[in-house]
């Protein structure tokens, strides 16, 4: 063959290619969501000021419902927690915090409050779910903070609580409603092992 007729080959190859590549590129990002889904943003801190990061973002979201479960004994020995000025910014604009406790809550919001009975304390961290985000908390060793932002993960965090505090009715666990600066209604424990 002559030398001219490979180079044409070539270059119509190498054109082929190049568009091959265009193609490829154009389609990437559906690929990409159909094999991985929706990839979840997390972020780890470490120590006390770590735990401040996560509950300023708790602050930041301006979530009107803030589901929790937490070991408030493990918190207390951390001194650690909301600041009054953060419980007053998240009243101000209505959240309503739902929770699970050991031990009891300080400072008033709008809640909904269920005591763990002491069989079910002692787990020494905190889960927190706002809006699409799940915070968790260590309180044992060096303290390890995490956001994890996606929707997915909260959507079954959202099922998990949902079937804790029914669970907690059914039980009979300790349970208050608060409004206002007040507690307008406690039902006192019928669980085992609670007081």
């Amino acid at each position: 063959e002559e030398p001219e007729k490979l180079l044409a080959y070539a270059k119509r190859k190498e054109q082929d290619l190049q568009q091959k590549t265009t193609d490829l590129e154009q389609i990437l990002p559906e690929l990409k969501l159909r094999i991985g889904g929706e990839k979840p943003i997390i972020k780890v801190f470490e120590g006390k000021e770590g735990m401040r990061n996560v509950v300023h973002d708790i602050e930041e979201s301006k979530c009107t419902l803030i589901e929790e479960i937490i070991d408030l004994e493990a918190k207390r020995s951390l001194q650690a927690g909301v600041s009054p000025a953060a419980r007053l910014r998240l009243k101000k604009i209505g959240t309503l915090i739902r929770g699970l406790y050991t031990g009891q809550p300080t400072g008033v919001l709008p809640a909904e409050r269920y005591f763990l009975p002491k069989e079910l304390t002692g787990f020494k961290s905190h889960i927190v779910l706002y809006g699409d985000r799940i915070a968790l908390f260590t309180f044992e060793g060096k303290t390890h903070s995490m956001i994890i932002e996606n929707k997915s993960l909260a959507s079954v965090f959202r099922i998990l609580f949902k079937l804790a505090f029914s669970g907690a009715d059914a039980q009979g666990f300790k349970k208050e409603i608060i409004s206002g600066d007040a507690i307008i209604k406690e039902t006192p424990s019928q669980a085992r092992g609670q007081q």
